[in-house]
């Protein structure tokens, strides 16, 4: 007996497979879609979902690469603009401890290893394309806005163990951006620890928080273990980068702050769709800059939030994690 299974057009496609014969009495008729990958049929309207979809994760792909080039000159920029004779700022974290050097390339390591951990996790995602999607949007529009605070004010130098060389012709001011944009601003991977004056605030904490919230909100309940390890490793970061010098304790709050209420309202806006669809004047998010693109790149979102499914048996890494 024929089964297909047709699915709401709002919503990722899952086509059921075709058993037995379609008509006559040939073998491995067809209904007039393609045929995907495992002998799934896909119907023609869901291809047409799925061709957008691909269309806006590029689109996102860009946005992310546009934002982070604007912020990586504007580090570069406020490098320049940095002067090492001013005081530092005064810090209560700074007052009641002193200088960890090492804790800065700490921090960096905590962030490499949980974001190569959080991409692993993120491709085995049923709805990777979404959470990449999301994690790209989010990750250029907090950049953008911390190009733009880089760019008006520098705060002075708080005494960690920068070299903050500046930049002697344009020639070497274009190589410091190459190197800081090919690098993501870390220093373990640019080897060099020459740029300063981009503190407010923390691209360290941004992308930390990020690979945070991606484990949070996209990994099962059976994943309790890397949860909690992530919620430690995470925090244990940010204290890093304070007591390295490498941020005032300002840097990383604002940081944290903009990147969780940006992350919370897309997401908002992402799982409603009536949020979406009748934009009302008394929801607050809808009176932000980026709604009118938030509602394009979740317009084949539905109701509820994605359940994860790559947690199971089957899984080392995840039954590794996982709580008994």
């Amino acid at each position: 007996m024929d089964e297909v299974l047709i699915l709401d057009d709002k919503e990722h496609s899952k086509v059921g497979k075709i058993s037995g014969v379609v008509g006559g009495g040939g073998t491995g008729g067809s209904l007039g879609g393609v045929t995907g990958a495992g002998g799934s049929i896909l119907h023609p309207h869901q291809q047409s979902i799925e061709r957008s979809e691909n269309v806006r994760l590029l689109v996102s792909f860009v946005y992310f690469i546009s934002c982070g080039t604007v912020c990586a000159y504007s580090v570069a920029f406020a490098n320049d603009r940095m002067r090492l004779t001013d005081a530092p700022l005064r810090d209560l974290v700074f007052e009641v401890t002193s200088p960890q050097y090492w804790a800065l390339s700490a921090a960096e390591v905590i962030l490499i290893v949980q974001g190569a951990l959080t991409l692993v996790m993120a491709s085995m995602h049923k709805n990777a394309l979404k959470i990449f999607r999301r994690f790209f949007f989010n990750f250029g529009t907090v950049y953008l806005l911390r190009a733009v605070c880089l760019f008006c004010t520098t705060l002075s130098f708080p005494g960690g163990d920068m070299e903050c060389e500046h930049s002697s012709s344009y020639a070497q001011h274009i190589d410091n951006f190459l190197k800081i944009f090919f690098s993501a601003g870390i220093s373990l991977l640019s080897n060099s620890k020459g740029y300063c004056g981009n503190y407010f605030f923390s691209g360290h904490t941004i992308t930390i928080t990020l690979e945070y919230l991606v484990i949070q909100d996209y990994t099962p309940k059976a994943c309790y273990v890397l949860r909690k390890l992530s919620t430690v490793a995470s925090f244990s970061a940010a204290v890093f980068l304070i007591i390295s010098r490498g941020h005032y304790t300002i840097d990383v709050l604002a940081a944290y702050y903009v990147t969780t209420r940006l992350w919370w309202n897309y997401h908002a806006i992402a799982l409603n769709q009536s949020l979406r669809n009748n934009n009302p004047r008394q929801f607050a998010p809808s009176k932000e800059l980026w709604y009118p693109m938030i509602v394009y790149l979740e317009e084949n979102s539905g109701h509820s939030p994605e359940i994860n499914e790559l947690c199971s048996s089957k899984l080392p890494m995840c039954s590794f994690f996982s709580h008994r």
